[in-house]
């Protein structure tokens, strides 16, 4: 069909036609004439379809307004009138992603699926979910999402539960949230962006339920909507069901939702707040030192790009030299920066993390001194090249891992789109790219940080101090204030709430009856692809061993891997080789100097890492394979280049660096106790492997809990260690980096193989050669039932256990135990129930069952309802089209989209674990027959596996000393 601007299709007048050639599409911008929705179209060969509409929703207050209406839209809606249409969905849809998203100035709700039927089953639940949802009728949607009293007897104590409010928790456990919230906050004041739009917890209990209505009524209107949409489909239906089915009903209105952000700085503005620590802790240099720089408004593509590259060069490569600069003085464990772009006025961050208040003004010296020098001449136009190279690269790759690539240009798009701005603007990234390096030859950089950072009055100076017992005191004071609260209820408003909290639990463990389940649109097993998707990997003969090669269209791209064998390693040099992973491509080589080395990664790579890893033989899983893996991608042009720079990290890195090795100590420190209290769950996991399997202790070793806790003893006696350790580090690259051991591997085109492998022989020269001994590692496992507490608000609590092969008789029906529970059972017995963020379970082919909570704030019940899942499989019974569903779901997560470079990566582990085709091929079938018979007998399997598991919690220290008795031992997590 051929479109005319101008013309109306299906209610939509068609405003613009373009070419956009750097993504590839055809972009068609619309407006509902009637109900003034704004609809953009980009139509391309991509099969994986992308939907998504986009509300402005300035936050009103810090009580997360958005942030809750995001949640409570997905709870029920008119045509789809059950409580969870989002899990439903993502039980038993095709779809390759489905989300929503609450940021600073708006909520979008995106979906995405290569199955035609199911994209327009996703877009039909979605639009109703967002223009007629049940909260206005339903107020327990409100309770359960985002906050209500917590009462089920009068004689309880009175509590504060919801899923947002516990989340939120969660998002202010650590020193960083809060400073990069507190930052947004004070720069922008008198905006949008001076409230929090995901709520604070200390304020979300004051949102009323008609708050949040309005709130509804005001936004969430067409009018107000950026309707976007993918791919390959069918533009002609896709506008006709838009219009028919849902745009036709609305009257166009001005919503009023425009984003205002006055610059009145006239000088720096000085601020001080504080962060908590644990009870005892010493505060002695842990405040933060950060500077924040306004960037502007309404910014082009090309002056988005420009500050993002400047502050590449400046803080996020080796050789950045206001970070180096910063480093050299000392003056705190690390220093980092950031460009915070997804606004209508970015900003950029210089943090200085576990300082002294007595260094602020020495930070403040140093950053302007050191700008000063770059910018009367200081720049490395090399330098500022190199990063403009890799932000290059990175965009014309476009591997966004499992994300749709419509959804990154969704995003993209509201750079400008959002504010009334060229919805098109941002997707042409290849003129912005030519005039900025055009630029490069003028002084245009050197002009930026000028305007940027030494002469720009919206200028926020932060210290955050830390304040020992602030989170235990908090904690103290809304019990108490709760306490007060109840005593202050006369008898009617004290049953008013205990009979809220009843019809809450009433309705959370009531199930949808068949009929209103019979609203979710699905689908058919035929619509179910039958044969498993396949990764294809050839050996080559190469030398005395083998390459690796995986064939696919990688745009000109190789994604090279070369697998070490670790089996030579002394045991207590096991942490050493973790850290060796970390280590190399940051430190001087015999060649160069780390700025040059990191030039040169940049000019000539899209980025070189190292990993450990324990690859477990399909086999005989305990008999696991310690691997360092070597991973390089790089035009093929530049095939000579990269696989020198490769080989000469791996057997010249000099480790004579004393101060630099240091400082990289101190940064893989800090990042690792920021995760400890964001992601807890990992930390967790590996607890409880390292409790039970030898694979499981040498993950943790190296680059686990236990890691951390070398590392964290590593900086603290550095000083007597260095020497002992830099003759560690230079005895193994020579026993790792060994061509017995070598095993390469390719993701590349056909001529891609005969480049690399006729440059792959000088990279083998300058490997070491003879074979060394296989070491003895006794790898003693770690205490089971461990508890660890954080300076965080919620807790990661998992469970877990390995059956031995005979009970365990893993198949793919586990496939779909796993999308069962963790969408059925775990999420309403601990999300829904039990206020977490989330809750998931995983079982292997090694015999692993692990069961895990997200943000939670309970403890010991949720480890008492990872207990009661025998009884729940016992009991459990579903008709034919519940099977399908699940099972659709569970082969959506098995067809995931993946980019080129996680097929290839993919392909090869597979392959040096031993799991074919074959076994891939038998599981799609075992998932496709599976019944709900076969769920059943999996309780006397999970009753064995709960009554011998054992489990590790992050978590607060309240809840963790709490509930002492469940524990072998109580540790501060942090060094």
């Amino acid at each position: 069909m051929s479109y005319k601007t101008g013309e109306t299709y299906h209610g939509f007048t068609l405003l613009r036609i373009e070419e956009l050639t750097d993504i590839h599409s055809t972009g068609y911008h619309f407006r509902h004439d009637q109900s003034g929705a704004e609809l953009v179209y980009l139509v391309n060969a991509d099969p994986n379809k992308v939907f998504s509409i986009t509300f402005r929703t300035p936050p009103w207050d810090n009580t997360g307004l958005p942030h809750i209406l995001e949640h409570s839209v997905l709870c029920g809606s008119r045509k789809f009138p059950v409580k969870e249409p989002f899990v439903e969905l993502i039980k038993g849809s095709l779809n390759t992603f489905l989300n929503a998203m609450t940021y600073p100035d708006k909520t979008i709700y995106p979906v995405a699926s290569m199955n035609p039927k199911d994209f327009m089953n996703l877009m039909d639940v979605y639009m109703d979910a967002v223009l007629y949802p049940q909260i206005d009728k339903v107020p327990e949607i409100f309770y359960q999402e985002g906050w209500h009293y917590h009462l089920e007897k009068p004689e309880d104590s009175l509590t504060i539960n919801g899923v947002v409010y516990n989340e939120m928790l969660g998002a202010f456990s650590t020193a960083e949230s809060v400073l990069y919230r507190r930052s947004k906050q004070l720069l922008f004041p008198d905006s949008p962006y001076a409230w929090e739009s995901g709520g604070t917890p200390d304020e979300i209990p004051l949102l009323t339920y008609e708050k949040f209505i309005q709130f509804h009524k005001t936004y969430y209107h067409p009018s107000n909507s950026r309707i976007f949409i993918y791919g390959d489909g069918d533009m002609d239906v896709h506008l006709s069901f838009l219009n028919h089915e849902y745009l036709i009903h609305f009257t166009a209105i001005n919503p009023d939702s425009d984003i205002r952000v006055p610059m009145t700085f006239t000088r720096t503005k000085v601020a001080v707040e504080t962060y908590s620590l644990p009870v005892g802790e010493n505060p002695d240099g842990k405040s933060y030192l950060s500077l924040h720089y306004g960037c502007g408004q309404n910014l082009s593509p090309k002056e988005s790009m420009e500050r993002s590259i400047l502050m590449h060069y400046l803080m996020n490569t080796p050789g950045s030299p206001l970070k180096n600069r910063l480093r050299e003085a000392s003056l705190g464990q690390d220093v980092f920066g950031s460009y915070e772009s997804d606004m209508l006025s970015p900003y950029m961050s210089l943090i200085v993390k576990h300082s002294s208040p007595d260094k602020e003004d020495e930070f403040e010296t140093i950053v302007r001194e050191t700008l000063e020098e770059l910018r009367d001449g200081g720049l490395d136009r090399r330098q500022l090249e190199a990063s403009l190279n890799i932000a290059e690269f990175k965009t014309r790759e476009g591997d966004f891992g499992s994300m749709p690539t419509g959804l990154i240009y969704n995003q993209a798009m509201m750079n400008s789109w959002l504010y009334d701005g060229d919805p098109f603007e941002y997707l042409k990234f290849d003129t912005a790219f030519k005039e900025i390096r055009e630029s490069l030859k003028t002084d245009r950089f050197h002009r930026l940080i000028d305007e940027i950072f030494l002469n720009n009055p919206h200028t926020l100076k932060l210290r955050l101090d830390p304040e020992p017992g602030l989170s235990e005191r908090k904690i103290r004071a809304l019990s108490e204030s709760l306490q007060k609260r109840k005593e202050s209820m006369d008898p009617d408003e004290l049953q008013s709430v205990v009979e809220n909290t009843r019809k809450l639990i009433e309705r959370q463990n009531t199930p949808d009856s068949p009929e209103d389940l019979a609203t979710i649109p699905s689908l058919s097993r035929e619509d179910i692809q039958k044969k498993a998707r396949t990764f294809p990997v050839k050996e080559i003969p190469w030398n005395s061993g083998k390459i690796l090669t995986h064939p696919a269209e990688t745009k000109g791209i190789q994604y090279a891997n070369f697998f070490f064998d670790l089996s030579a390693v002394p045991e207590e040099l096991l942490p050493v080789a973790g850290l060796l992973s970390d280590l190399l491509g940051q430190l001087s080589t015999e060649k160069r100097s780390y700025t040059d080395l990191s030039n040169d990664l940049l000019f000539y790579t899209g980025g070189f890492s190292v990993n450990t890893s324990a690859l477990l033989p399909v086999q005989n899983p305990d008999d696991f394979l310690p691997k360092l893996t070597v991973s390089l991608r790089y035009l093929s042009t530049f095939t000579d280049k990269a696989l020198d720079l490769a080989g000469e990290i791996l057997t010249q890195t000099r480790f004579d660096e004393k101060k630099r090795i240091h400082d990289l100590i101190r940064e893989i420190r800090s990042d690792a106790e920021i995760n400890l209290i964001n992601s807890g769950h990992s930390f967790a996991a590996g607890q409880v492997n390292a409790a039970l399997k030898h694979f499981g202790k040498f993950e943790e070793i190296t680059n686990g809990y236990d890691f951390y806790t070398w590392i964290a003893d590593l900086d603290t006696h550095f000083e007597e260690r260095y020497d002992a350790l830099k003759k560690d580090l230079e005895g193994l690259i020579k026993n790792i980096f060994r061509k017995e051991t070598l095993i390469p591997a390719l993701t590349g085109e056909k001529d891609d193989i005969k480049t690399f492998t006729k440059h792959l022989k000088a990279f083998e020269s300058r490997l070491n050669s003879g074979a060394l001994p296989v070491q003895t590692w006794e790898l003693p496992l770690n205490p089971p039932n461990r508890g660890f507490y954080t300076p965080g608000d919620v807790n990661y609590v998992v469970f877990g256990t390995y059956l031995p092969e005979d009970i365990m008789q893993f198949s793919g029906k586990y496939h779909v135990l796993r999308h069962l529970l963790s969408l059925d059972y775990l999420w309403n017995r601990v999300r829904v129930q039990g206020g977490a963020y989330g809750a998931f379970c995983a079982f292997s082919r090694n015999g692993r069952i692990l069961f895990s909570s997200y943000r939670d704030p309970k403890l010991g019940k949720t480890l008492e309802t990872y207990r009661m899942i025998p009884d729940y499989l016992s009991r459990f019974d579903a008709d034919e089209q519940f099977m399908t569903n699940i099972i659709i779901g569970t082969i959506a997560r098995q067809d995931t989209p993946l980019s080129v470079s996680q097929e290839g990566d993919m392909a090869f582990i597979r392959h040096l674990r031993g799991l074919t085709d074959e076994m891939i091929q038998e599981e799609r079938e075992d998932i496709l027959s599976c019944t709900a018979e076969d769920i059943r007998k999996f309780a006397d399997i999970l009753k064995m596996a709960v009554s011998q598991g054992i489990h590790c919690t992050f978590g607060s220290e309240k809840a963790v000393k709490e509930e002492k008795e469940l524990f072998s031992e109580i540790k501060y997590a942090l060094k």
